[in-house]
């Protein structure tokens, strides 16, 4: 294959026509990841399918192909609400994988420039029935360069509506290196923590990263989730059954994919502290979701957890550590660097596309005249 054979594009619908392309999507996302200034394994057909079968379930799928010398060069997985009303104000579309936030990008070899701008062409060239494409992707990284750059050569009517500031932090090559680079008052919880839990009973620590332990890892995190401070908010997993599908669909699909890896502790083999994560080849550890069940919260058994847990994902090979989602504070204990996720919109030339588009650049002006 080289870069003078041509390009050639085609629309392959249905979800059974994006999953059959799961290897060339895997390996594509790993080209152009690139830690936190790339997408994350949230991109990966194993997410998308966990997303198709719960959130997405009644949206028609689309995959976007670009082929070259009968080599995939870049893949763009699409959903769309169906059946759209025929007076909507707008028909939205996006990557499959954009339904549940984390690092995202377009899913090009090596991130390459041309081939981003080549989707973007055939995105609004052969994809009909759309007047709204919703993506993310990380600032600064290769992909947000190369969507900004060509937006520009073609005139594209792009805009970005929102941003998310996200923590992380590498990983040393021993727990010991990075536990003393912590402030000195969570080096003194984690201590006095995993002390004080012991004299209560016997502390045991799980990873879980093999189908067989998928409902063991499940099991605990309800049962932590309700009995954490969340239940009584409205906010854990086993009070939104819509969520508590998703993990029961990602659960099982991340573990047959060798992305799971899930932390429990115990005592006495009671579940008291959980954190889900997945990683993927790319060593970085996406922390989907933690919490501890809130009658031992004065042993700040999360923090606990995190050095059982953190020594396991060195021992791993895993280099960086992404909380995903907003700085919260007790991420910050952690983590002293973040990354900034953006959502853009590119507006399609139909009609209803130029005046979302200006309904949008209106909504901004306001905003803009009532900071002022």
């Amino acid at each position: 294959m080289t870069d003078f054979q041509p390009l050639i594009s085609d629309v392959r619908e249905g979800l059974a026509a994006s999953l059959k392309l799961a290897g060339d999507w895997d390996r594509l996302l790993l080209s152009c990841a690139a830690s936190v200034a790339g997408p994350s394994v949230v991109c990966s057909s194993v997410w998308a399918r966990a997303l198709a079968e719960t959130h997405l379930k009644d949206h028609r799928f689309r995959t976007l192909v670009l082929s070259r010398g009968g080599v995939v060069v870049g893949l763009l997985p699409l959903a769309a609400p169906t059946p759209a009303a025929r007076f909507a104000l707008k028909r939205d579309i996006g990557p499959v994988y954009g339904a549940y936030p984390g690092r995202s990008g377009l899913l090009v070899q090596d991130g390459n420039a041309d081939l981003v701008g080549a989707i973007l062409g055939q995105l609004v060239e052969k994809v009909p029935g759309w007047d709204v494409f919703l993506f993310r992707v990380v600032e600064g990284s290769a992909c947000h360069a190369a969507v900004l750059d060509v937006a520009a050569q073609r005139s594209l009517r792009l805009r970005e509506i929102s941003t998310t500031e996200s923590p992380y932090f590498e990983l040393p090559e021993a727990w010991e290196e990075l536990v003393a680079t912590l402030p000195k008052k969570t080096r003194w919880t984690i201590r006095k923590g995993e002390t004080e839990l012991r004299a209560h009973g016997e502390l045991e620590y799980v990873e879980h990263t093999e189908p067989a332990s998928t409902q063991a890892l499940l099991d605990a995190i309800y049962a932590i989730e309700r009995k954490s401070w969340k239940e009584d908010s409205g906010t854990s997993i086993t009070a939104r059954s819509w969520e508590q599908g998703f993990y029961d669909a990602l659960v099982p699909h991340a573990a047959a994919g060798n992305l799971l890896n899930g932390h429990v502790l115990r005592l006495s083999g009671a579940p008291i502290a959980y954190i889900l994560g997945i990683a993927g080849p790319d060593r970085v550890f996406v922390d989907l979701k933690e919490s501890f069940d809130a009658s031992f919260a004065k042993y700040s058994p999360g923090h606990v957890l995190k050095r059982f847990a953190i020594s396991s994902l060195i021992a791993r090979g895993v280099r960086t550590y992404d909380f995903m989602g907003r700085c919260e504070s007790y991420k910050m204990r952690w983590a002293q660097q973040t990354y900034r996720s953006l959502t853009l919109v590119l507006y399609n030339r139909t009609v209803r596309g130029r005046l979302a588009r200006w309904r949008s650049r209106l909504v901004g002006a306001k905003s803009a005249a009532n900071e002022d």
